[in-house]
């Protein structure tokens, strides 16, 4: 079997051509998605016949991708039997477990291909500047799955605010049942991010979220407090295209590492037009998506799983490792930062990492940072798991964004103490 430690560092594309000359298992790559994508064409030019994408989420199969068909990874096998995979996603260790399970030793980083590539000299499906971000992270994040030591997040979200300019039934994070929302304290943000930034080695990208985050009118000392971090590379801010910033807050996300990302809902997104020129009059990268993707996974109610139920939720759940700092602490998700900010459930000290405690309990960086790849390697589920719908790739979408009048008020009945995690 390929060992995750199997000498990746010293693999090239010709070492990879050589080995598929050699084994001729058809050329699958893994991740419909803008990397997948550009690793396609650069495979055309090398002259490497790529058969098909497959992807774990359900909703891109069963049609063409750069003219190629998308197949579910569980139904891969079924389709192809073994093959070469190449590997276009940036979470490259959940994906290296996965395909060894299913018993594909035949996987390769896609970063290797990507580092042969000038995006800008190929016109992709994405604007230009979006291609290189996507890229960029994808090498970035393979890259330091090879240095187990360091300790790398890929992306960790940054809650500012639990107040919104929409107010929609289905909000994944949960702002539909803020009833008295507040912007977050500036101060304590700015601490959070510098114990984070004290304790880990390097930091991909760090999501500006909401709620709205313009609605927040100190984001722009956030987001240059984020710019100067030196172990943070990108800074994203997603915004639902609402709010026009600003000029001192236009001016704060004025720089190479700021990428504004926008989801467009149509007659909802109200300012999108004018932030667009905005945000290109002043040089700032953006993009705009459309929404979608939206799932049944905001219901907060008790279910009593049983455990074993409950690591299998984790283990199909999209948004394990969306890691988000929220109030000096660190969670692996949304959904359990803002349930734990609404104050409905009873507090379980394993579902996250209490950062300002840790130091005002004489913990030294060493042993935080300790603590913190135990939590990010070595959980098998939450306690506020089972307080959760579920957001696995599988779930079928709903419709995005669909607008209420006024909060919703959580049915206390179904909130019971939780149980122990594992």
């Amino acid at each position: 079997m390929m060992s995750p430690k199997r000498n990746l560092s010293a693999l090239t594309v010709e070492l990879i051509r050589a080995e598929m000359s050699e084994n001729r298992l058809p050329v699958v790559i893994f991740g419909a998605s803008m990397a997948g994508e550009v690793i396609f064409y650069r495979c055309q030019e090398l002259g490497i016949r790529v058969l098909a994408f497959c992807d774990n989420n359900i909703k891109k199969t069963g049609r063409d991708y750069c003219g190629i068909p998308v197949v579910h990874t569980k139904e891969l096998i079924a389709h192809f039997g073994d093959v070469n995979l190449l590997i276009a996603v940036a979470d490259i260790e959940d994906i290296i477990i996965q395909v060894e399970r299913l018993n594909y030793t035949h996987w390769y980083p896609g970063n290797i291909f990507l580092k042969t590539v000038n995006t800008f000299h190929h016109v992709y499906s994405g604007p230009a500047e979006y291609v290189d971000y996507v890229v960029k992270t994808c090498i970035h994040c393979q890259d330091n799955y090879i240095q187990p030591d360091r300790l790398f997040l890929r992306s960790v979200d940054v809650i500012i605010t639990e107040r919104c300019s929409l107010k929609c039934a289905h909000c994944s994070n949960l702002m539909q049942y803020y009833e008295h929302p507040q912007n977050c304290e500036t101060t304590q943000i700015l601490e959070s991010i510098a114990i984070l930034c004290s304790v880990v080695d390097e930091i991909n990208e760090f999501r500006v979220i909401g709620g709205e985050p313009f609605m927040n009118k100190e984001i722009h000392i956030i987001t240059r407090a984020l710019v100067d971090e030196s172990k943070v590379h990108n800074v994203v801010i997603y915004t639902n295209g609402t709010i026009l910033p600003k000029p001192e807050q236009i001016q704060g996300m004025n720089d190479p590492k700021v990428m504004v990302l926008i989801t467009d809902y149509g007659a909802l997104s109200k300012n999108l037009e004018p932030l667009v020129q905005s945000l290109s009059a002043a040089g700032i990268r953006y993009f705009v998506d459309n929404a979608g993707g939206w799932t049944d996974c905001a219901k907060i109610e008790k279910h009593n799983r049983p455990a074993d139920d409950l690591k299998a939720l984790f283990t199909e759940c999209c948004a394990k490792n969306t890691f988000t700092l929220s109030d000096d602490k660190f969670f692996r998700c949304p959904f359990s930062a803002n349930l734990e900010r609404l104050g409905q459930i009873p507090v379980n000290s394993a579902d996250r990492i209490d950062l300002a405690l840790a130091l005002k309990s004489g913990w030294d960086t060493s042993f935080i940072k300790k603590q913190l790849r135990a939590f990010i390697n070595n959980m098998k589920f939450m306690s506020v798991c089972d307080y959760c719908n579920g957001r696995s790739f599988d779930a079928p979408e709903i419709e995005p964004a669909r607008q209420i009048r006024q909060f919703l008020k959580l049915d206390l009945s179904n909130i019971q103490t939780g149980m122990p995690c594992e």
